[in-house]
C-alpha cells in the first residue's frame, strides 16, 4: 500500500534534487500519460458533443428555415387566389393595430408585391428567395427575395429588379407574416438639397441620397421652366413613411398627402411617400431608373394639383383632362417618360374598311392655355385651326357640323371666367352673349350640353337660390347671328325628332310640355325625371298611394331619392302622348320586385332610370337600387342597381344584368354596337370594351398607363373621350393623349401618337375644318 495522493496538475511540486529512488521514474511517466490521454479523450468527446449539438441547431435552424419558406409559398398562393381566409390565416392579428387590415387591403388590391401603380408589373413566375435570416432564438425571421419587374412605360425596357423583405413571427409551431420591427427603421435621418428636403429611413440609407439628388434635379428644372411659377424661397419636404397604408394611399388616392407651410416668406410643399423600403429597394439600374420614375411622377401630380406652385391655382380652375394632359407633357419634356414617333402606330397592314368622311377635332396643351387641331385620318394630316385660347373642353354640336368650346376657368373674385365659344365649319371662331350671371362672384355653371340644335347650361345659387337655373341657347339662331339665352322652368327632355320637350319645374315637381324650341309651356300633371320612348310618347315617375293609386307626388315632391324609405308610397313610372297628355300607369317598383327571384332578398327598390331601349322601340329599360330588410330602419340602400326590360306590347317584365351595358354605354348612331370604358382599380389601366347588341359578339382593348388616371364624377376616365364616328363603324378614344381608332367590325385598331404630348379632349366634326377665318378671343 502506498502513502501517494492525487494532485491537480496546478498544485503538484516536482522535485529537482532527485532524491527519489530510480524505482520512481516510470511511474511518474506513466501517471503522465494517462492524464494526457484522459485529457485527450475528453477532448473528444466534448467536440464530439459539440459537433452533435452544432448539427442538432444546424437541424433546426434548417427545419425553421424551411418553415418560413412553407409560410411564404402559401402567402404566394394565397395571393395569386385572392384568398383573403388563406392570408388572414397566415398573418398574425394584433388588434391594437390596423397593420393587418392594411395588408388585408393591399391582398384584395393585388398590391402584395405587385407594383402597377408605380409602373411595374410583377413577374411571379420569377420571384427568387435571396436568403432566410433567422434570429437567435428562432422566434423571428426575415425572408429577403428579389422580384422582377416590367416597365409599363416602356415596353423596350430591360426588366427592373426590386427587393423585398418580408417578417416573421413564430407563434405556436406556425410562422406568420409580421410587420417589421421598429429596430428595423432605425432613425430618422435627413437629406437637404437646393429645392428638396427628404426625410428617410435606415433601410434607404444607401438609396437615399442618389435619389433625393435625382430628384432635387427635376424641381430646378421645373422652377426654371416658362410654365409653372415656384413662388420665392419655394421647398419642397418629401416624407418617406413608414406606415404600410402609405402603399394602398398611392395606389387608391388621386394624390399624395400633402400639406402646405403657413409663411408666405417660406412658402413650403409637403408630401408624404410610401418608404422604397416598402415599395421595394432597386437590385439593378433598371430598378433604380423605375422607382426614380415613380417618385419623380408623383412628386410632379402632388405639384401640380397645389395652388402654392402655380399661384393662380391655375389647375384647380381648369378640367380634369387639361390638367393631366399637362402633366403628361411634362413628364415628356422632363425625360420621364417616352412618348411614340408622331405619325400612324400600331397596325402594319392599312385598314379593312373606309375611313370617315370626318376630321377629328382635339384641344391640346399650348402653355397654361390649349389649342385646336384637327387630323384627318384618311390622310394623316394635321391642321392647326386656332391659335392659343382659354379653351377646357369641347363637344361636336349641331349633328356634328360644328364645335363647342368651353371655358370652366374660375376666380373666386369674379366668378367664371369666360362664356362658352363657338368654332363653325368655316373657321370662324364666335363667342356666345354673355350669361345674365357673368361677374357674380362664387357662382360656377356645371358644363353645357347640346342635343341636336339646342344648347342647355345650368348653375346654382342663381335667381332659384338652391335650385338649378337651366338656359337654354338655340343654335340655329347663333349660326344666323342671333344669339340669346333663356331661362326655362327646368331641365329639359327632347322627343327623339327634337319637336317637343318635356321638363320638371325645379323644385316644385310640376311637369310641363312645349314645342322644341321651349316657347310655349303646357302643363301635364305632377311628376319627376321625364324620358321619351318615341317621338309622341313621353313618360315620368311619380308617387303613388300603393293601396288606392292617388297621386301623392305634390306632398312629397323635393324627397325623390328617399321615395324609397317612405311609409306608404310608392314610386310609379307613367306614360302619355304629345296629343292626349292623361297618364296612363306603365309600372310600379312592386312590379320589378315580382320579377326577381323571391324578390332577390330585397323589399324595397327605387327606379332610378327609365328609357328606350336603342335597339328595340318596344323595349324599355329600367334599373333601380335594392334595400334589404335589416336595412329598412337605417334607410340605408345598395349600391347595386337591378336592370330590367319591360316589353311595352304585353307588360312583362324580365330581369336583364346584361343591360348595365346598354345604360352606361355609347350607343354607335346605327344603334348597332355599344361601347364603355372603364378604369383598373389601381388606375393603372383603362379597358375599352364594345358590344353588338343583335349577336352579343364583345370585345376589348386594354391600354396601360402607369401614372394613375383620374376619374370624373361618375367614374369614368377624366381623361379620355369616347366618341363614334357618324356612319357607326369607327370608334375614336382618346387615351393619354393617343388618338385610338376602333373598328368593332373586324376587332381592328389603329393608333396615332401627336406630334407632341398634351392632348387631352377630342370628337369627329364633319365638313371643312378650315383656318382661313380663324381667330382668338382671350
Amino acid at each position: 500500500m502506498s502513502n501517494f495522493e492525487w494532485q491537480t496538475g496546478e498544485s503538484e511540486k516536482w522535485e529537482e534534487s532527485g532524491e527519489g529512488s530510480a524505482g520512481d521514474q516510470p511511474l511518474v511517466r506513466w501517471r503522465g500519460r494517462l492524464a494526457l490521454a484522459g485529457l485527450l479523450v475528453l477532448a473528444l468527446v466534448a467536440a464530439g458533443l459539440a459537433l452533435r449539438l452544432e448539427r442538432q441547431v444546424e437541424t433546426v435552424e434548417s427545419s425553421a428555415a424551411g418553415d418560413v419558406l412553407a409560410s411564404y409559398e402559401l402567402l404566394r398562393q394565397a395571393e395569386a387566389a385572392g384568398d383573403l381566409e388563406l392570408f388572414q390565416l397566415l398573418r398574425v392579428n394584433d388588434p391594437l393595430s390596423d397593420w393587418e387590415e392594411v395588408e388585408d387591403g393591399l391582398l384584395a388590391a393585388g398590391l402584395l408585391l405587385d407594383r402597377r401603380p408605380f409602373g411595374l408589373a410583377a413577374q411571379p413566375a420569377e420571384t427568387g428567395v435571396v436568403e432566410v435570416r433567422l434570429a437567435p432564438d428562432l422566434q423571428s425571421a426575415q425572408l429577403a427575395l428579389a422580384q422582377p419587374y416590367t416597365v409599363l412605360s416602356n415596353g423596350d425596357a430591360p426588366a427592373a429588379s426590386l427587393r423585398h423583405l418580408l417578417f416573421f413571427q413564430r407563434q405556436g409551431s406556425a410562422w406568420r407574416l409580421a410587420p417589421p420591427p421598429e429596430s428595423y427603421w432605425g432613425q430618422w435621418r435627413q437629406w437637404e438639397g437646393r429645392f428638396l428636403t427628404l426625410a428617410y429611413s435606415q433601410p434607404e440609407a444607401a438609396l437615399a441620397p442618389r435619389l433625393a439628388g435625382q430628384l432635387d434635379e427635376l424641381l430646378a428644372r421645373l422652377c426654371a421652366g416658362p410654365e409653372l411659377g415656384c413662388p420665392a424661397g419655394f421647398r419642397l419636404q418629401l416624407h418617406l413613411r413608414r406606415e404600410p397604408d402609405s402603399l394602398l394611399e398611392w395606389a387608391m388616392t388621386p394624390q399624395a398627402t400633402a400639406s402646405t407651410g403657413s409663411s408666405i416668406t417660406q412658402p413650403e410643399l409637403a408630401l408624404y411617400l410610401p418608404s422604397p423600403a416598402l415599395v421595394g429597394l432597386p437590385m439593378d439600374e433598371a430598378g433604380f431608373d423605375a422607382l426614380t420614375q415613380a417618385y419623380a411622377v408623383r412628386v410632379i401630380r402632388g405639384i401640380l394639383l397645389h395652388p402654392l406652385f402655380v399661384g393662380d391655382g391655375l389647375y384647380w380652375g381648369q378640367s380634369q383632362g387639361f390638367y393631366q394632359a399637362t402633366r403628361t407633357r411634362l413628364l415628356v419634356e422632363l425625360g420621364l417618360r417616352p412618348w411614340p414617333a408622331s405619325g400612324l402606330e400600331s397596325q402594319p397592314t392599312p385598314p379593312p374598311l373606309p375611313w370617315p368622311e370626318q376630321a377629328v377635332a382635339l384641344l391640346c396643351t399650348a402653355g397654361r392655355q390649349a389649342e385646336l387641331y384637327a387630323y384627318q385620318p384618311a390622310t394623316d394630316q394635321w391642321s392647326s385651326v386656332t391659335a392659343v385660347g382659354p379653351y377646357d373642353t369641347l363637344s361636336p354640336v349641331l349633328e356634328g357640323e360644328g364645335l363647342l368650346l368651353q371655358t370652366q376657368s374660375y376666380s373666386e373674385a369674379s366668378g367664371p371666367v369666360m362664356p362658352p365659344l363657338f368654332i363653325w365649319p368655316n373657321g370662324r371662331l364666335e363667342q356666345t352673349p354673355p350669361m345674365p350671371w357673368a361677374g357674380v362672384a362664387s357662382l360656377r355653371s356645371e358644363p353645357p350640353y347640346a342635343t341636336g340644335q339646342y344648347l342647355v347650361t345650368y348653375l346654382y345659387g342663381g335667381e332659384r337660390g338652391l335650385a338649378a337655373d337651366y338656359y337654354l341657347l338655340d343654335l340655329a339662331q347663333c349660326r344666323q347671328g342671333v344669339c340669346q339665352w333663356r331661362l326655362i322652368p327646368g331641365r329639359p327632355a327632347w322627343s327623339p325628332d327634337s319637336a317637343h320637350l318635356i321638363m320638371a319645374v325645379e323644385g316644385e315637381g310640376q311637369l310641363l310640355l312645349s314645342d322644341g324650341g321651349g316657347q310655349v309651356f303646357k302643363p301635364v300633371g305632377a311628376g319627376f325625371l321625364a324620358f321619351w320612348l318615341d317621338d309622341a310618347t313621353f313618360g315620368y315617375r311619380r308617387f303613388v298611394n300603393p293601396a288606392t293609386g292617388e297621386d301623392l307626388t305634390n306632398a312629397v315632391v323635393g324627397q325623390e331619392n328617399a321615395a324609397v324609405d317612405l311609409d306608404g308610397v310608392a314610386v310609379e313610372v307613367v306614360v302619355a302622348s304629345t296629343s292626349d297628355v292623361t297618364p296612363r300607369p306603365l309600372l310600379r317598383t312592386s312590379d320589378l320586385l315580382a320579377a326577381l327571384p323571391e324578390k332577390g332578398g330585397l323589399d324595397a327598390l327605387w327606379i332610378n332610370y327609365v328609357g328606350r331601349h336603342p335597339a328595340d322601340p318596344n323595349l324599355v329599360l329600367v334599373s333601380a337600387i335594392g334595400r334589404r330588410p335589416q336595412d329598412a330602419q337605417a334607410a340605408v340602400l345598395e349600391h347595386q342597381d337591378y336592370y330590367f326590360l319591360l316589353d311595352r306590347r304585353n307588360g312583362t317584365v324580365t330581369p336583364a344584368p346584361e343591360v348595365a351595358q346598354v345604360l352606361s354605354g355609347q350607343l354607335s348612331a346605327d344603334g348597332r354596337f355599344l361601347a364603355g370604358s372603364r378604369v383598373a382599380e389601381d388606375r393603372a389601366s383603362v379597358t375599352i370594351t364594345w358590344r353588338e347588341l343583335a349577336t352579343g359578339h364583345t370585345g376589348e382593348v386594354i391600354y396601360w398607363n402607369p401614372y394613375e388616371l383620374r376619374l370624373d364624377q361618375t367614374g369614368a376616365p377624366a381623361h379620355q373621350s369616347l366618341a363614334w364616328s357618324a356612319d357607326g363603324r369607327w370608334l375614336l378614344a382618346l387615351v393619354d393623349g393617343l388618338l385610338i381608332f376602333l373598328s368593332p367590325e373586324y376587332d381592328y385598331q389603329y393608333v396615332v401618337a401627336p406630334a407632341r404630348p398634351g392632348c387631352y379632349a377630342a370628337a369627329w366634326v364633319s365638313g371643312n375644318m378650315a383656318t382661313n377665318d380663324a381667330k382668338t378671343l382671350r
